[in-house]
Order: structure tokens, then sequence, then C-alpha cells
């Protein structure tokens, strides 16, 4: 048998260098394709809810007057989260806000209680009430109960960057933004519809 030149054996080596190079180039290409997929907004349709939309949180004493009095707020914001209470024990906190804009009226709610009334700005339209209700969303629900109890047939899913909020996603649906945090939710807005005043 006769012996491989060496510039035989150096070219085989340079090409099987090439093929190794190559193929890591395309795992990286792949991989930075997947995580930008995993990262960026998705529309989600087709979405057939399950159940009847129910309450999942009871309104207080506080709550039912000011619902008796002026009706369902035009729109809302809900936002939980826990706090270190006068014990030093962390307590879980629901804090809302109830805008009425024909009114002029924005209430604030915390854990139930009117912590405040404050005059806000009539919006020069039509305001055209938002169809969702505070009593429909509640601290940690999963996703597919936001889902249902807004019965939502679609939304976008934006997720948020890990190093601002690890595990944070916003979601975005018909008159209806919401925050999951680890697959709990954390925030919602429920916003009306403005026509021309």
């Amino acid at each position: 048998m006769k012996p491989r030149s060496p510039l035989r054996t150096f070219a085989l080596a340079g090409c099987a260098l090439i093929v190794a190079a190559g193929a890591a180039a395309i795992l990286l290409i792949v991989g930075a394709a997947v995580l930008t997929l995993r990262e960026s907004p998705r529309v989600i349709s087709g979405i057939t809810p399950g159940g009847a939309p129910g309450a999942a949180y009871s309104l207080s004493a506080q709550q039912q007057a000011v619902a008796a009095e002026r009706g369902a707020p035009e729109s809302f914001a809900l936002l939980f989260y826990q706090e270190e209470l006068d014990d030093g024990s962390i307590g879980e906190v629901r804090y809302e806000t109830w805008s009425y804009y024909a009114a002029g009226e924005e209430f604030t709610f915390i854990n139930g209680e009117q912590v405040s009334m404050r005059p806000i700005d009539n919006l020069d339209a039509t305001v055209f009430p938002t169809p969702y209700l505070p009593q429909q969303f509640a601290a940690s629900m999963t996703l597919e109960q936001v889902v249902n109890a807004g019965q939502l047939t679609s939304f976008t899913l934006v997720p948020l960057e890990s190093a601002l909020l690890p595990g944070g996603e916003t979601y975005f649906a018909a008159e209806l933004t919401f925050g999951m945090v680890k697959g709990q939710l954390r925030y919602v807005e429920a916003l009306p519809l403005a026509g021309e005043g």
C-alpha cells in the first residue's frame, strides 16, 4: 500500500474543517431563528372559549354601591401584586381604577376599599363602554381562565424581554389588554371604544 501524501491529508483535514464550520454556522442560524420566533409577537386566533363567563371575584360593598349608582365602569384597570403588611407578612393586593368618562369620574379601590375618587377629563367623543366587568378577573388566573372569562376568540401575544420581566407576556385582545407573569394574571386593562362626539 502506498503511503498518503502530506498534501492529500492536509486537503482532507481542511475539507473536514470547512464542513464542521458550515454545520456550526447552520446550527447558530437555526438557533437564532428559533429564539427570535419565540420572542416575536404572535397572533393566536380561532380560539373556542370553554364555559360561560362568570364572576371570578366578588365586589366589595363599596364597589357594589358605586356600580349600583353609576353602572359598570366604562373602562377599568386591575393590578395584582404583593406588598409587605404592617405586621411584616406579605399580602396580596388588588389595585383597581374604574373610569366613568361621561361623568368625568375615576374611582380607585385597593382590595375593594375605595381610596379615592377624582375628576378625569371627559373624552370629547361618544364612549362605548368596555364589554368586560372587573369581577370577571382575579389574581393568578391562568391564560385559559382569562380566555374563558372574557370569551376571547383571538389575541396577540407579545413576550417581554426576560431582562425586563422574566416570564412576562402581554396579550392584546378586542378592548382588552392583560399581562401574565409565569402563567399567572397580573394586570388587566379593559378599554372603551370611542366614536366622534
